[in-house]
């Protein structure tokens, strides 16, 4: 299987949920893109 890592690799962050899921790719444009990325690969 291929997969596409998507979120933390460190904690103590601190912020608002928007731009927390931003900084660690969990926002639905990053799980887009990972999708997308996956799709294309062959």
């Amino acid at each position: 299987m291929r997969v596409s890592p998507l979120g933390t690799d460190r904690f103590g962050q601190t912020g608002d949920l928007i731009d927390l899921y931003d900084t660690y790719r969990l926002d639905a444009a990053a799980i887009i893109d990972a999708m997308a990325e996956l799709f294309l690969k062959r």
